[in-house]
């Protein structure tokens, strides 16, 4: 749990300190009901999922114009 720990206290840090923050972790541990995001959650962030959907627009093919 100490290695826990020192990932959230450095987490917040920052979270706190950087605008954009990337963090690589086992998908599971991530996301396991007592995982990283939760206890994240459970200290006050707001923790929002992706949606491919909106992440990547759609654009229609280049036409030529004479």
């Amino acid at each position: 749990m100490q290695i826990e720990r020192a990932w959230l206290e450095a987490a917040e840090l920052a979270l706190t300190e950087h605008a954009v923050t990337l963090a690589l972790l086992p998908m599971d541990q991530v996301l396991a009901a007592d995982g990283y995001l939760a206890k994240l959650e459970r200290r006050g962030y707001v923790v929002q999922g992706s949606d491919a959907s909106q992440t990547t627009p759609s654009r229609e093919p280049a036409t030529e114009t004479e």
